[in-house]
């Protein structure tokens, strides 16, 4: 186990540190094509919010969300899927032996956060119950 782990210059965890890396590398990638390269109107309202890639770097899912007037959840998919192929060979400036197959899924955790904020917020902007009076006891 430790000739492994000594043969391996990045050390035991290299393994989960280079989708990581091939990851966030894809997502800038991604995000500066979608800005300046991609002609779709349904996507020019895309956010990029993370790349989870496979231990294999075969597969990249890359996660999306719209911006706050990003209008039509299903333009924005077909739009990305329309580009995937073009995305995709412009993935190929960035190095890797092979371009991963691209997964576009609509990121719901920034939805669900400003949810959460947003109750947060409303609870905060209650009064605050009257501490004055003695707790009530059931019988």
């Amino acid at each position: 186990m430790a000739r492994l782990a000594a043969g391996n210059p990045e050390g035991p965890d290299a393994g989960h540190i280079r989708p990581q890396r091939v990851g966030d590398a894809i997502r800038a990638e991604l995000a500066s094509l979608l800005q300046r390269r991609v002609r779709d109107p349904g996507v020019r309202q895309v956010a990029i919010t993370r790349v989870r890639m496979t231990r294999d770097l075969e597969l990249a899912r890359v996660y999306y969300t719209l911006l706050p007037d990003g209008g039509d959840l299903r333009a924005a998919a077909r739009g990305l899927r329309r580009a995937r192929p073009f995305l995709k060979r412009q993935l190929g400036t960035l190095g890797l032996r092979r371009v991963p197959e691209l997964t576009f899924l609509h990121d719901e955790a920034v939805e669900q956060q400003d949810r959460v904020a947003r109750l947060l917020d409303e609870i905060a902007a209650m009064p605050a119950p009257d501490t004055d009076d003695p707790p009530v006891e059931d019988a």
